[in-house]
């Protein structure tokens, strides 16, 4: 099944694990053009000086994200005033919306936060393949970590985006769900 529209940008945003890039890749084969942009894809370009957005709060690490979001903005509005749909997968909180929405002028865009319960969201953290090394396993505590910090802020905010609850929802009925929530034209 393909939709027909064009010229869009959806912002998928949730915590780590909550499904973003697998949702975004089902969702472009829905479309006849479409791209998809993994705003981490973006952040690990920085070859040399990169700073994880779950290290301590610096200047540089707030820089590195601004210009990953900035980036992928650009990018989405070029695609999309050329007629692709554009699917953007990030970690967007509330404060994080103004590093996309002032270079996104003139697209239509339409903002989707996936909310799988803190369980949920643990339980595709564990389950995502990994090498069994210590560095791998002290990688997924971590991340495990940093869903704990990132769920309450995400079930509190997003005034404005249509909200998902994904816990128990296959990707495709998902997709069906987030292309009910803006019309197509």
């Amino acid at each position: 099944m393909s939709a027909s529209v064009n010229g869009q940008v959806w912002l998928i945003s949730g915590v780590p694990g909550a499904g973003k890039s697998s949702v975004a890749r089902a969702m472009c084969t829905r479309f006849p053009k479409s791209v998809h942009i993994e705003v981490d894809d973006i952040r690990h370009m920085v070859k040399n000086g990169y700073i994880s957005p779950g290290a301590s709060p610096s200047e540089e690490q707030a820089l590195q994200l601004r210009l990953a979001h900035r980036g992928a903005a650009e990018m989405a509005q070029r695609y999309a005033q050329a007629g692709y749909t554009v699917v953007i997968d990030d970690v967007i909180t509330d404060a994080e919306l103004g590093h996309y929405l002032p270079y996104l002028d003139g697209v239509a865009v339409h903002k989707v936060l996936l909310l799988p319960s803190l369980d949920g969201t643990l339980r595709r953290n564990a389950d995502r393949p990994i090498e069994t090394t210590n560095a791998n396993a002290a990688a997924r505590a971590t991340l495990d970590a940093m869903i704990r910090r990132l769920h309450p802020r995400f079930t509190g905010g997003h005034v404005g985006w249509s909200k998902l609850d994904t816990t128990a929802m296959p990707i495709e009925a998902t997709v069906d769900a987030i292309l009910a929530t803006a019309p197509l034209a």
